[in-house]
């Protein structure tokens, strides 16, 4: 909400622009009503002249107003970053937002924006070849995670009813890297698989030895191709998506959205 307010509250060069003109064009205004006032009551210095000197004062002053020059610019930035806000659209300040306007190509990340944020793990049934000490680690490897895929084996963990581990504290996360814990002697690890690098997936390790593989597939967000093709309409460059994740896994999503450059 504080960033929401705080950029309602920027200026954006237009509306600095607008304060400058505006600044001008005020005195000026009022120097040509007090003419025009001078003139008609010149030419008629009687009671019912100056009623119409003074009609024709206020007539300048309505129809040349500076309040829309003034007043117009900010309130529509203010509600044009009030409705983004509401469609969860967070926009940095104004001038940000009048920047849009010369924006000719839209960068997406992957996952969580053009997909859900929470990859599905492919076949459930690989945590049941695991012993109930092996799945208790588990436990405690994904709940120190913030990493997709371990928070989506931490949901399905606990929807087969592993809720705790007498070691869900002791895990550490390197980012980039995975989440490992040091139980006895042994180390128990969560990662990429080397092998496995060209797949959404992550390997459940003991001292460097694989346990098992799980595989994870991701699914578009409801109503992302109609997002992006109203884009596509708008813009002459077409969208593109730079993404972290494996390369196949960003290739397999960008030629089911129609989208024709990428990075990963």
């Amino acid at each position: 909400v504080q960033l929401v307010k705080d950029a309602q509250s920027s200026k954006a060069p237009i509306a600095r622009l607008a304060d400058r003109v505006a600044s001008v064009f005020v005195p000026a205004v009022i120097a040509i009503a007090l003419v025009t006032f001078a003139v008609w009551w010149s030419l008629n210095p009687t009671l019912p002249g100056l009623s119409m000197a003074i009609m024709r004062a206020v007539a300048v002053l309505v129809i040349s107003c500076p309040c829309a020059l003034g007043l117009a610019t900010p309130t529509a930035m203010m509600t044009a970053m009030g409705r983004s806000a509401e469609l969860g659209l967070l926009i940095k300040d104004a001038a940000t937002l009048e920047a849009t306007a010369t924006i000719n190509t839209v960068v997406f990340d992957k996952t969580g924006t053009l997909t859900l944020d929470r990859p599905a793990l492919e076949d459930p049934q690989t945590l049941e070849t695991l012993t109930p000490e092996q799945q208790q680690i588990l436990f405690s490897l994904t709940k120190q995670s913030l990493h997709p895929l371990s928070r989506s084996l931490f949901s399905t963990l606990i929807q087969q009813g592993i809720t705790h581990s007498p070691h869900s504290e002791n895990a550490t996360e390197n980012p980039g890297v995975g989440v490992s814990i040091q139980i006895e002697s042994d180390n128990y690890a969560l990662s990429r698989p080397p092998s496995d690098s060209k797949n959404l997936a992550c390997s459940f390790t003991k001292n460097d030895t694989p346990i098992t593989t799980f595989h994870f597939t991701e699914s578009a967000r409801e109503n992302v191709k109609e997002a992006l093709a109203l884009i596509k309409d708008t813009m002459p460059e077409p969208t593109m998506i730079l993404s972290g994740d494996v390369e196949t896994s960003v290739t397999d999503l960008a030629k089911q959205l129609g989208i024709i450059e990428y990075a990963a």
